[in-house]
Protein backbone atom coordinates (compact mmCIF):
# COMPACT_ATOMS: atom_id res chain seq x y z
CA UNK A 1 0.00 0.00 0.00
CA UNK A 2 1.29 3.37 -0.88
CA UNK A 3 0.41 5.61 1.45
CA UNK A 4 0.29 9.51 1.88
CA UNK A 5 1.53 12.54 4.40
CA UNK A 6 -2.55 13.28 4.30
CA UNK A 7 -3.70 9.12 4.67
CA UNK A 8 -1.38 9.19 7.75
CA UNK A 9 -2.42 12.22 9.13
CA UNK A 10 -6.22 10.78 9.05
CA UNK A 11 -5.04 7.88 10.19
CA UNK A 12 -3.40 9.64 13.33
CA UNK A 13 -6.42 11.69 14.10
CA UNK A 14 -8.58 8.79 14.20
CA UNK A 15 -6.52 6.64 16.25
CA UNK A 16 -5.94 9.78 18.64
CA UNK A 17 -10.07 10.43 18.58
CA UNK A 18 -9.59 13.73 17.39
CA UNK A 19 -11.03 13.63 13.63
CA UNK A 20 -13.01 17.27 14.63
CA UNK A 21 -9.11 18.43 15.13
CA UNK A 22 -10.44 20.14 18.37
CA UNK A 23 -7.20 19.36 19.87
CA UNK A 24 -4.64 18.49 17.39
CA UNK A 25 -4.35 20.31 14.06
CA UNK A 26 -3.63 18.67 11.28
CA UNK A 27 -0.02 21.10 10.32
CA UNK A 28 0.87 19.97 13.93
CA UNK A 29 0.42 16.06 13.24
CA UNK A 30 1.81 16.66 9.54
CA UNK A 31 5.01 18.67 11.40
CA UNK A 32 5.44 15.09 13.46
CA UNK A 33 5.41 13.31 10.46
CA UNK A 34 8.13 14.25 8.67
CA UNK A 35 9.92 14.82 11.86
CA UNK A 36 9.61 11.04 12.40
CA UNK A 37 9.88 9.95 8.95
CA UNK A 38 13.26 11.70 8.68
CA UNK A 39 14.28 10.36 11.88
CA UNK A 40 13.48 6.47 11.32
CA UNK A 41 15.09 7.02 7.55
CA UNK A 42 18.35 8.16 9.37
CA UNK A 43 19.05 5.95 12.67
CA UNK A 44 18.10 3.05 10.62
CA UNK A 45 19.70 4.05 7.26
CA UNK A 46 17.16 2.39 5.31
CA UNK A 47 17.32 4.04 1.59
CA UNK A 48 19.88 3.29 -0.47
CA UNK A 49 20.82 5.31 -3.44
CA UNK A 50 23.39 6.30 -5.75
CA UNK A 51 23.70 10.11 -6.94
CA UNK A 52 26.34 11.44 -10.43
CA UNK A 53 28.93 13.87 -9.89
CA UNK A 54 29.02 14.67 -13.55
CA UNK A 55 32.88 14.91 -14.74
CA UNK A 56 31.68 17.44 -17.22
CA UNK A 57 33.30 20.90 -17.32
CA UNK A 58 32.24 22.72 -14.30
CA UNK A 59 29.31 25.24 -15.34
CA UNK A 60 27.35 27.60 -12.72
CA UNK A 61 24.73 30.33 -13.42
CA UNK A 62 23.85 31.59 -9.85
CA UNK A 63 26.42 33.53 -7.41
CA UNK A 64 24.06 33.77 -4.19
CA UNK A 65 21.06 31.76 -2.38
CA UNK A 66 18.56 34.81 -2.48
CA UNK A 67 19.10 34.25 -6.13
CA UNK A 68 18.88 30.82 -6.81
CA UNK A 69 15.53 31.44 -4.74
CA UNK A 70 14.36 33.66 -6.98
CA UNK A 71 14.65 31.54 -9.88
CA UNK A 72 13.52 29.14 -8.42
CA UNK A 73 10.07 30.89 -8.19
CA UNK A 74 10.11 31.31 -12.09
CA UNK A 75 9.02 27.96 -14.04
CA UNK A 76 11.36 26.69 -16.75
CA UNK A 77 14.52 28.42 -15.25
CA UNK A 78 17.70 26.30 -15.52
CA UNK A 79 19.58 26.34 -12.72
CA UNK A 80 23.05 24.75 -12.07
CA UNK A 81 23.86 22.56 -9.39
CA UNK A 82 26.61 24.62 -7.70
CA UNK A 83 27.17 28.33 -7.43
CA UNK A 84 30.48 30.02 -9.13
CA UNK A 85 31.94 32.87 -8.00
CA UNK A 86 35.20 33.14 -10.14
CA UNK A 87 35.95 32.05 -14.08
CA UNK A 88 39.48 31.29 -13.23
CA UNK A 89 41.79 29.18 -10.46
CA UNK A 90 43.99 32.52 -9.95
CA UNK A 91 40.76 34.27 -8.37
CA UNK A 92 40.46 32.34 -5.68
CA UNK A 93 42.74 34.08 -3.56
CA UNK A 94 40.33 36.96 -3.71
CA UNK A 95 37.44 35.06 -2.05
CA UNK A 96 39.84 34.37 0.30
CA UNK A 97 41.27 38.10 1.16
CA UNK A 98 37.79 38.68 1.57
CA UNK A 99 37.38 40.92 -1.74
CA UNK A 100 34.16 38.42 -2.50
CA UNK A 101 32.86 37.17 0.58
CA UNK A 102 35.46 34.40 0.90
CA UNK A 103 33.37 32.03 -1.03
CA UNK A 104 35.63 29.08 -2.59
CA UNK A 105 33.15 27.83 -5.40
CA UNK A 106 34.38 27.58 -8.57
CA UNK A 107 35.70 27.98 -11.50
CA UNK A 108 33.63 28.29 -13.53
CA UNK A 109 34.03 29.67 -16.80
CA UNK A 110 30.21 28.83 -18.80
CA UNK A 111 27.12 29.79 -17.89
CA UNK A 112 25.44 27.21 -19.51
CA UNK A 113 25.96 23.28 -20.24
CA UNK A 114 24.97 23.74 -24.02
CA UNK A 115 28.81 25.95 -23.67
CA UNK A 116 30.24 22.85 -22.74
CA UNK A 117 30.96 21.78 -26.44
CA UNK A 118 33.23 24.61 -27.14
CA UNK A 119 35.49 24.01 -24.20
CA UNK A 120 38.17 22.19 -25.79
CA UNK A 121 38.28 25.00 -28.39
CA UNK A 122 39.22 27.57 -25.70
CA UNK A 123 42.13 26.97 -23.23
CA UNK A 124 41.14 29.48 -20.96
CA UNK A 125 37.91 27.86 -19.84
CA UNK A 126 38.38 25.50 -16.50
CA UNK A 127 37.50 21.59 -16.99
CA UNK A 128 38.64 20.17 -14.05
CA UNK A 129 36.14 18.80 -11.63
CA UNK A 130 37.04 19.33 -7.87
CA UNK A 131 34.18 17.11 -6.98
CA UNK A 132 30.48 18.24 -6.06
CA UNK A 133 27.73 18.68 -3.89
CA UNK A 134 25.48 15.64 -2.52
CA UNK A 135 21.97 16.57 -1.93
CA UNK A 136 21.08 17.90 1.53
CA UNK A 137 19.10 14.38 1.87
CA UNK A 138 22.06 12.40 2.54
CA UNK A 139 22.80 10.41 5.36
CA UNK A 140 25.33 8.55 4.94
CA UNK A 141 28.47 8.08 2.21
CA UNK A 142 28.70 4.42 1.23
CA UNK A 143 31.16 4.30 -1.74
CA UNK A 144 32.52 6.34 -4.24
CA UNK A 145 33.42 4.60 -7.68
CA UNK A 146 35.25 6.52 -10.67
CA UNK A 147 35.08 4.68 -13.69
CA UNK A 148 33.45 2.05 -12.22
CA UNK A 149 36.37 1.55 -9.70
CA UNK A 150 36.35 2.18 -6.00
CA UNK A 151 37.96 5.20 -4.56
CA UNK A 152 39.90 5.08 -1.27
CA UNK A 153 38.31 7.41 1.57
CA UNK A 154 40.62 9.76 3.50
CA UNK A 155 40.31 12.79 5.94
CA UNK A 156 41.46 16.22 4.70
CA UNK A 157 44.15 16.07 7.06
CA UNK A 158 45.64 12.84 6.09
CA UNK A 159 45.27 13.60 2.05
CA UNK A 160 47.76 16.87 3.37
CA UNK A 161 50.49 14.81 4.94
CA UNK A 162 50.32 12.92 1.70
CA UNK A 163 50.34 15.53 -0.63
CA UNK A 164 49.76 19.18 0.75
CA UNK A 165 49.01 20.45 -3.00
CA UNK A 166 46.11 17.62 -3.47
CA UNK A 167 43.67 20.60 -3.96
CA UNK A 168 45.40 21.51 -7.70
CA UNK A 169 46.59 17.62 -8.77
CA UNK A 170 44.66 16.73 -11.61
CA UNK A 171 44.27 13.18 -13.12
CA UNK A 172 42.04 10.40 -12.58
CA UNK A 173 40.59 10.16 -8.96
CA UNK A 174 41.98 8.00 -6.65
CA UNK A 175 40.65 9.27 -3.23
CA UNK A 176 37.67 11.61 -2.06
CA UNK A 177 37.19 13.60 1.43
CA UNK A 178 34.19 14.62 2.80
CA UNK A 179 35.18 16.49 5.96
CA UNK A 180 36.38 19.71 4.67
CA UNK A 181 35.09 21.60 1.74
CA UNK A 182 31.51 22.79 3.11
CA UNK A 183 28.46 20.56 3.99
CA UNK A 184 27.72 17.70 1.60
CA UNK A 185 30.59 18.98 -0.82
CA UNK A 186 32.69 15.65 -1.81
CA UNK A 187 36.08 16.66 -2.89
CA UNK A 188 38.10 14.01 -5.71
CA UNK A 189 41.72 13.67 -5.40
CA UNK A 190 43.11 14.58 -7.67
CA UNK A 191 40.79 16.34 -9.93
CA UNK A 192 38.88 14.67 -12.60
CA UNK A 193 39.52 16.22 -15.54
CA UNK A 194 36.12 17.21 -16.68
CA UNK A 195 36.12 14.23 -19.57
CA UNK A 196 33.17 12.39 -19.48
CA UNK A 197 31.67 11.22 -22.58
CA UNK A 198 27.78 12.13 -22.61
CA UNK A 199 24.97 11.94 -25.04
CA UNK A 200 24.63 14.83 -27.14
CA UNK A 201 20.90 16.56 -25.70
CA UNK A 202 18.25 17.54 -28.45
CA UNK A 203 16.23 19.97 -27.14
CA UNK A 204 15.45 21.20 -23.37
CA UNK A 205 12.23 19.74 -21.89
CA UNK A 206 10.28 16.35 -22.78
CA UNK A 207 11.00 13.29 -21.96
CA UNK A 208 13.61 10.77 -22.94
CA UNK A 209 12.95 9.47 -27.09
CA UNK A 210 16.04 8.51 -28.21
CA UNK A 211 19.78 7.01 -27.39
CA UNK A 212 22.86 7.32 -29.34
CA UNK A 213 24.25 4.14 -26.92
CA UNK A 214 24.84 0.62 -28.60
CA UNK A 215 24.94 -1.42 -25.82
CA UNK A 216 22.66 -4.74 -26.84
CA UNK A 217 20.85 -3.83 -22.95
CA UNK A 218 19.48 -0.62 -24.44
CA UNK A 219 18.18 -2.13 -27.76
CA UNK A 220 15.86 -4.34 -25.91
CA UNK A 221 14.86 -1.71 -23.35
CA UNK A 222 11.26 -1.72 -22.67
CA UNK A 223 8.87 0.69 -23.64
CA UNK A 224 5.47 1.85 -23.50
CA UNK A 225 3.76 -0.08 -25.52
CA UNK A 226 6.51 -2.53 -27.10
CA UNK A 227 9.16 -4.10 -25.71
CA UNK A 228 11.55 -3.48 -28.58
CA UNK A 229 11.32 -0.42 -31.53
CA UNK A 230 7.50 0.39 -30.46
CA UNK A 231 6.38 3.73 -29.52
CA UNK A 232 5.81 5.07 -26.36
CA UNK A 233 8.33 6.78 -23.51
CA UNK A 234 11.20 4.86 -22.12
CA UNK A 235 10.43 3.68 -18.85
CA UNK A 236 13.39 1.40 -17.42
CA UNK A 237 17.20 0.47 -18.26
CA UNK A 238 18.75 -2.94 -17.04
CA UNK A 239 21.90 -1.21 -17.17
CA UNK A 240 20.69 1.78 -14.76
CA UNK A 241 19.64 2.48 -11.03
CA UNK A 242 16.51 4.77 -10.38
CA UNK A 243 17.65 7.16 -8.23
CA UNK A 244 14.86 8.86 -5.85
CA UNK A 245 12.83 5.71 -6.63
CA UNK A 246 11.87 3.77 -9.08
CA UNK A 247 8.86 5.65 -10.96
CA UNK A 248 9.10 8.24 -13.15
CA UNK A 249 10.81 8.68 -16.80
CA UNK A 250 13.94 9.11 -17.09
CA UNK A 251 15.19 12.46 -18.12
CA UNK A 252 18.69 12.00 -17.99
CA UNK A 253 21.58 8.85 -18.31
CA UNK A 254 24.77 9.25 -16.68
CA UNK A 255 27.32 7.03 -18.44
CA UNK A 256 29.61 4.91 -16.27
CA UNK A 257 32.81 5.60 -17.93
CA UNK A 258 34.99 8.73 -17.04
CA UNK A 259 32.13 9.55 -14.45
CA UNK A 260 31.73 9.85 -10.58
CA UNK A 261 28.70 7.95 -8.78
CA UNK A 262 28.22 7.75 -4.64
CA UNK A 263 26.51 5.69 -3.16
CA UNK A 264 24.74 6.83 0.28
CA UNK A 265 21.92 6.76 2.84
CA UNK A 266 19.39 8.95 2.26
CA UNK A 267 16.41 10.94 3.55
CA UNK A 268 13.47 9.73 2.35
CA UNK A 269 11.96 12.13 -0.22
CA UNK A 270 9.20 15.25 0.69
CA UNK A 271 6.27 13.98 1.91
CA UNK A 272 4.26 16.89 0.47
CA UNK A 273 4.57 16.02 -3.43
CA UNK A 274 5.62 12.13 -2.63
CA UNK A 275 4.18 9.58 -0.72
CA UNK A 276 6.09 7.39 2.15
CA UNK A 277 9.00 4.94 0.79
CA UNK A 278 8.90 2.89 3.44
CA UNK A 279 7.65 -1.21 3.15
CA UNK A 280 4.52 -1.64 4.01
CA UNK A 281 5.06 -3.04 7.51
CA UNK A 282 7.13 -0.47 8.80
CA UNK A 283 4.37 2.57 7.45
CA UNK A 284 3.42 2.52 11.27
CA UNK A 285 6.41 3.47 12.88
CA UNK A 286 6.20 7.02 12.17
CA UNK A 287 2.70 7.10 12.88
CA UNK A 288 3.92 5.49 16.38
CA UNK A 289 6.39 8.76 16.57
CA UNK A 290 3.88 11.39 15.87
CA UNK A 291 1.24 10.27 17.94
CA UNK A 292 3.69 10.15 20.79
CA UNK A 293 4.71 13.70 19.86
CA UNK A 294 1.36 15.34 20.05
CA UNK A 295 0.59 13.12 23.19
CA UNK A 296 3.71 14.59 24.89
CA UNK A 297 3.15 17.99 24.44
CA UNK A 298 1.89 20.27 26.93
CA UNK A 299 -2.07 21.25 26.89
CA UNK A 300 -5.07 19.22 26.04
CA UNK A 301 -4.70 15.49 25.51
CA UNK A 302 -1.38 15.06 27.00
CA UNK A 303 -0.82 12.08 28.25
CA UNK A 304 2.62 10.93 29.04
CA UNK A 305 2.41 7.29 29.90
CA UNK A 306 1.14 6.78 26.60
CA UNK A 307 3.47 9.23 25.03
CA UNK A 308 6.43 6.64 26.34
CA UNK A 309 4.52 3.91 25.08
CA UNK A 310 4.22 5.09 21.35
CA UNK A 311 7.73 6.17 21.96
CA UNK A 312 9.10 2.40 22.90
CA UNK A 313 6.70 1.20 19.51
CA UNK A 314 8.85 3.75 17.41
CA UNK A 315 11.99 2.71 19.16
CA UNK A 316 10.92 -1.07 18.00
CA UNK A 317 10.88 0.00 14.57
CA UNK A 318 13.96 1.47 14.14
CA UNK A 319 15.52 -1.85 15.73
CA UNK A 320 13.57 -3.94 13.24
CA UNK A 321 14.53 -1.86 10.49
CA UNK A 322 18.30 -2.26 11.59
CA UNK A 323 18.05 -5.82 12.28
CA UNK A 324 16.89 -6.93 9.01
CA UNK A 325 19.77 -4.81 7.18
CA UNK A 326 22.34 -6.80 8.99
CA UNK A 327 20.89 -10.01 8.11
CA UNK A 328 20.45 -8.78 4.85
CA UNK A 329 24.49 -7.88 4.30
CA UNK A 330 25.06 -11.12 5.84
CA UNK A 331 23.10 -13.23 3.46
CA UNK A 332 23.96 -10.78 0.37
CA UNK A 333 25.53 -12.07 -2.75
CA UNK A 334 28.99 -13.48 -3.06
CA UNK A 335 28.64 -15.79 0.12
CA UNK A 336 27.95 -19.29 -1.40
CA UNK A 337 26.22 -20.87 1.57
CA UNK A 338 24.31 -17.55 3.50
CA UNK A 339 24.98 -16.79 7.06
CA UNK A 340 28.19 -17.92 8.57
CA UNK A 341 27.10 -20.85 11.61
CA UNK A 342 30.35 -20.26 13.01
CA UNK A 343 32.40 -17.85 14.71
CA UNK A 344 36.06 -20.39 14.93
CA UNK A 345 39.07 -19.44 13.92
CA UNK A 346 39.96 -20.76 10.07
CA UNK A 347 38.91 -24.68 9.92
CA UNK A 348 40.15 -26.40 12.38
CA UNK A 349 38.91 -23.74 15.07
CA UNK A 350 40.67 -21.97 17.95
CA UNK A 351 43.49 -23.12 19.26
CA UNK A 352 44.02 -25.56 22.52
CA UNK A 353 46.36 -27.11 24.73
CA UNK A 354 47.53 -30.31 25.03
CA UNK A 355 44.72 -32.89 26.66
CA UNK A 356 46.69 -33.04 29.72
CA UNK A 357 46.29 -29.03 30.33
CA UNK A 358 43.39 -27.42 31.60
CA UNK A 359 41.52 -25.67 28.64
CA UNK A 360 41.22 -22.08 29.61
CA UNK A 361 40.32 -20.98 26.16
Amino acid sequence: MTQTLDAAVNDALNRLGDLANKVWSRSELELYFRDGYDTFCRRSKCLFDIYVIENLPPVGNWQTDLEKYLAEQIPGMGLTDSPFHFTDDFERNYGVEGRYGGSYSGPAGMTSPSDRQYADTVDAVPTTVTGGPLPQSTVEVLRVTYNDRELYALGSAQARRLDPNYENRSGDPQFFTFDKDGIFFLRLIPNAQGDAVYDTVSGSWGTMTYTDDTDVSVVTTEVSGYNTGGYGILRHRDDMFPTNGPWGTPTRVHPTDANIKVEVYRLGRDLGNHPFELPDSYLRYPLYYAMSQALRRDGPGQDMELADHFEQRFEMGIHRMVSKRSKMDRERVGRLTGAPTSTQFGGLGWPQAPYPYENRW
